[in-house]
């Protein structure tokens, strides 16, 4: 319903989200991020790896740089074009394979992967339900999906959570914040953003309550991934939206 609206905000931002991924790749961030990867997913010195929702290619970038096969899809083709310029930077391009597709209907065959994997892009879809069910469906059996995603939108109807951010954003700002617009409710986006489905609860609970109609193995949520991740300022803005990980094994 909502996916040409979110594509058409994001077509005009992979090249400051192209920035920040770098930024995370030259940095001791990067061997936090491997570390959380190597902690959760399954075992093998190559694995065959689904990025769905790639955006410009933090992941593909950096599994494809252990030795991994990654197929790297997103809807919006700035962004792939983005994935393409940074593979190549890197010097992983025969590792990775870049393909325009909607998460929601993936047309690749059943159990064709060993993992998936998903960096804030649950928030942004209309039907997360789906977009998880397509998961498990091309994971390969003992295969699992690791899902990094915050709780971006209950503020919106959370009153108290509102006034919770209201009040970290001054502690930020006393200790030399300089606060900035939130961009993700630019060009439209602040109408689209509260009807979406992730808008309305409390995650990952929430995510939970949805994959229970889905057959599998184990299911498994950290809150605890974003330590060493975010700057002290992130701390205390986002308390009550950090990155959360949700590991599903077929």
């Amino acid at each position: 319903m909502f996916i040409e609206k979110t594509r058409n905000y994001w077509s005009t931002r992979n090249e400051g989200y192209s920035d920040l991924i770098n930024e995370e790749l030259n940095s001791d961030k990067k061997d936090i991020w491997l570390a959380l990867i190597n902690k959760y997913r399954p075992k093998g010195d190559c694995l065959r790896i689904l990025d769905s929702g790639c955006g410009p290619g933090f992941f593909p970038v950096l599994l494809a740089m252990q030795g991994h096969h990654v197929t790297a899809v997103d809807y919006t083709p700035e962004m792939l074009e983005t994935t393409g310029k940074n593979v190549e930077k890197y010097g992983v391009s025969d590792n990775v394979e870049i393909i325009r597709q909607d998460i929601h209907n993936l047309t690749f065959d059943d159990e064709s992967f060993d993992m998936v994997v998903s960096r804030n892009v649950t928030w942004t879809v209309d039907d997360p339900k789906k977009v998880y069910g397509e998961w498990l469906r091309v994971l390969k059996p003992g295969g699992c999906f690791l899902n990094f995603d915050s709780n971006f939108l209950f503020s919106l109807y959370d009153e108290e959570l509102k006034k919770q951010y209201a009040e970290d954003e001054k502690e930020a700002i006393a200790l030399g914040y300089k606060p900035v617009p939130n961009d993700h409710l630019a060009d439209g986006m602040d109408e689209v953003l509260p009807q979406l489905p992730t808008a309305k609860g409390r995650r990952p609970g929430w995510d939970v309550n949805q994959l229970m109609d889905y057959e599998f193995k184990s299911i498994l949520i950290d809150k605890n991934v974003h330590k060493g991740l975010m700057s002290g300022y992130e701390e205390i803005l986002h308390r009550n939206s950090k990155m959360f990980l949700i590991r599903v094994e077929k």
